[in-house]
Parts: structure tokens; C-alpha cells; sequence
């Protein structure tokens, strides 16, 4: 690594005409990695912006080498908090450079601290209260930015994304031991707790408000049943970072940054890959083959009624008050189905011997099958990698 003081004389040389002398202070700069940021606020002076920015402008092509080995660094890491937060240091990193140099993981050590002392006893609660009553905000409705992703951004500035604004209270929350989920809402995100077996889901875009289950149906009456499975619903790391990735490919679409635009499309296109590889995106296998498979078309024999299955199980997992509820009561030991039915806010759990193919190739009109399924092709949908909750949350 570079040394401080010479930092001082690089400085002066940054903006010199001669290409090799340009060169030599890119290369000697670059000596400093990841502790460059930090290396150059500690400086007394400290380089005005335009300085900053014309460094910043230097070294992004090495930058964005060096942030791509951070990027594969975090997908071979254990899912989990610490893998989630891996990935949006990388992000931040990404786009604060060394304009913003503290680190990710420092701003959310203080955070804590400064929690801890403000409220000795953690809950879910009281840190909602903590972080959103006058420290994080949403930013402002129309003008999100590609900054509004970026957790150190948030931080600072105090404002962000849905997705952002959680995931901070979700990585603080870790770090007091809390049990927190994210919550992976159609149009907007959200943690999750419970409370006395209740499910509580938390926005922090609106100042951390405390949203029960049954209200959240309530205020979704186009979603009706959906609605209890999207506030169940696990939601880990990768699918967290996923949606993280797409928020800035659209911001960057919309501030015309096409060169940062294609960076973040590749590393949301790596991941995608990646889960691809390991199973979690194709369609599931299951031995013994049941008769039919997640995303394909079917028909109650009985009822009439056609959609698409969202998962399956080998047998019947639903317990003994449901089954003795089912007035036809099928087989137990026979494969089992989540069908979204088409036209309906509804979701059955059907036996195999009451389903048959249903050819007519038409799409499934349900307002989950944007949520599980990524593409419709020749007559079948395919699965993507969103992890179907339980039979239980369709009651």
C-alpha cells in the first residue's frame, strides 16, 4: 500500500497534461486499494470535490476490476446476514468510492451503539422507533436516484429506497440478536417480525410504521389470500440482493449512466447464473416424477376450474383438521399441489388423482404469477427461484 505523505505531491500532479506522468500517479494511486477513500479524508487539508471527483473518474476502470472480485467474493459466502450485507458493502463501494469512504459496516456498528445506549432492552420495536422516527426517512416519491440503493448513501443523508431503508434495520437488527426477516412485497419491501405468533411487518419508508398481517389483507383487496402469502413468505439473501441489483439497473437506466448500467447488469446476470447452477432457479425435480410439475397447466377433474402449479409436495402436507375439513378427503400418499387458480385471487391445494393437463396453452390470469414465475413459453410457465411459504398460509 501507498504511504500517506505521498499522497500530498500526487495530488498536486493529478491534473498534470503529460500522458506519462498521468500514468504514473494512476498506477502509484492504485497502490492504495480499498484504504485510498479513507487514506485521502484523513489528509489536513482534506482534496476538495473537484479533486476527489477527478480521481474518482481516474481510477473507475480499476475500480470496477477490483469490485468484481468483491462481487464473487460475497456469492461464495454462507447465505445469511452476513452474506447480505457482503453484498450491498460491494454495491456502496461501487458508488461512493472514495467520496463516501467509511465503510458499510462501521456505519451500522455505530448505529448500534447508538442504539444500545438509547435503549438498553432491544425489540423490534423500539429500533423501528430508533432509526425511522427522525434518523431515516423514504426519499422523496419521483425523484429516487441510483444513490437511494446505496446503503452508506442512506446512512449519511438519511434517506433511501424501501429495500434500503429495511435492509439497514434488518443488519442492525442482526447485530442485537433479533429475529427479523425481510419481507418481499409486491411493489414495495418490508421487514417482518412476530409478536405473539402475529406477523408484524415493518416500513421503513413510512417512518417505520407496524403493520399487522390481517391489515396488510386488508388494505390489499386486489391480492385477497396472496396477500397472507407475501407476508409469510421467506425472502433470503440472494433474492434480497436480486431485487437490490434491479432498483439501480433502473435508475441507472433512467440517469442515462449506461457504462455503470452494464456493470450492475452483469453482476445481477452473474448471480442469476449462479442459483441457476446451483438448483435454486430450474424448475423442481422430484423422485419419484409425480405426474406433473411446477409451472405446467392443469384442470380440476371435479371443479372445472384451470391454473398452473407453484409447488408440489410427495404427499400431503397439510395437517389432520385441514385434510378432515376436504369433503372429498384423497389419498394422503399420492403427490399434492399448489395451483394458482386462473381468474381468481385464489390458491387450492389439490390432490394428483383430482387434476388432469389442461392443453389450451393460455396464460394464468392470478396476481402471484408475476411473483413466481419469470416467463410463459409454448404453454408453460417457468419457475424462478422465490421459495413457496406452506400449504398453512392459504388458510
Amino acid at each position: 500500500m501507498g504511504e500517506k505523505k505521498d499522497l500530498v505531491h500526487l495530488l498536486k500532479l493529478i491534473d498534470d497534461p503529460e500522458p506519462s506522468v498521468r500514468r504514473a500517479v494512476d498506477e502509484k494511486l492504485g497502490t492504495y486499494g480499498w484504504e485510498l477513500g479513507g487514506t485521502l479524508a484523513s489528509l489536513d487539508p482534506r482534496p476538495d470535490p473537484e479533486h476527489l471527483r477527478l480521481i474518482e473518474g481516474r481510477l473507475s476502470a480499476d475500480r470496477r476490476v477490483r469490485l468484481r472480485g468483491r462481487w464473487r467474493a460475497w456469492m461464495a459466502e454462507p447465505t445469511g446476514w452476513r452474506k447480505l450485507e457482503s453484498a450491498l458493502a460491494a454495491i456502496a463501494e461501487y458508488q461512493t468510492g472514495i467520496t463516501r469512504p467509511t465503510p458499510l459496516s462501521e456505519h451500522l456498528d455505530r448505529l448500534t451503539a447508538e442504539y444500545q445506549t438509547a435503549y438498553p432492552e432491544s425489540s423490534p420495536e423500539t429500533l423501528a422507533e430508533f432509526l425511522f422516527r427522525d434518523r431515516l426517512s423514504g426519499a422523496p416519491s419521483g425523484g429516487w436516484r441510483s444513490h437511494h440503493s446505496n446503503l452508506v448513501y442512506v446512512i449519511e443523508e438519511g434517506e433511501g429506497l424501501p429495500l434500503a431503508l429495511a435492509c439497514v434495520y434488518l443488519l442492525v437488527g442482526a447485530r442485537l440478536g433479533l429475529e427479523l426477516e425481510g419481507c418481499n412485497f409486491p411493489k414495495h419491501f418490508y421487514a417482518r417480525f412476530r409478536r405473539d405468533g402475529v406477523v408484524v411487518l415493518v416500513d421503513g419508508y413510512r417512518k417505520g410504521e407496524l403493520i399487522q398481517e390481517s391489515e396488510m389483507v386488508r388494505r390489499h383487496p386486489e391480492l385477497g389470500d396472496a396477500a397472507r402469502v407475501f407476508c409469510r413468505m421467506p425472502t433470503d439473501a440472494e433474492a434480497i440482493v436480486l431485487r437490490a441489483l434491479r432498483n439501480v439497473i433502473q435508475s441507472y437506466a433512467r440517469e442515462k449512466r449506461k457504462d455503470d448500467r452494464q456493470v450492475f447488469r452483469s453482476w445481477h446476470d452473474e448471480l442469476m447464473q449462479s442459483l441457476r447452477e446451483a438448483g435454486d432457479v430450474a424448475p423442481i425435480e422430484l423422485s419419484p416424477a409425480p405426474a406433473f410439475q411446477t409451472g405446467q397447466l392443469v384442470k380440476h377433474k371435479k371443479n372445472g376450474y384451470r391454473g398452473v402449479i407453484v409447488n408440489l409436495d410427495l404427499t400431503c402436507q397439510a395437517d389432520e383438521d385441514w385434510y378432515l375439513s376436504n369433503p372429498t378427503q384423497p389419498d394422503k400418499q399420492q403427490p399434492w399441489y399448489h395451483v394458482l387458480v386462473d381468474g381468481a385471487q385464489v390458491v387450492t391445494y389439490t390432490a394428483e388423482n383430482s387434476l388432469e393437463p389442461d392443453d389450451s396453452k393460455a396464460e394464468v390470469r392470478h396476481p402471484l404469477v408475476p411473483y413466481f414465475f419469470e416467463a410463459f413459453e409454448k404453454g408453460r410457465y417457468r419457475r424462478n427461484r422465490e421459495p413457496w411459504p406452506g400449504w398453512h398460509t392459504q388458510r
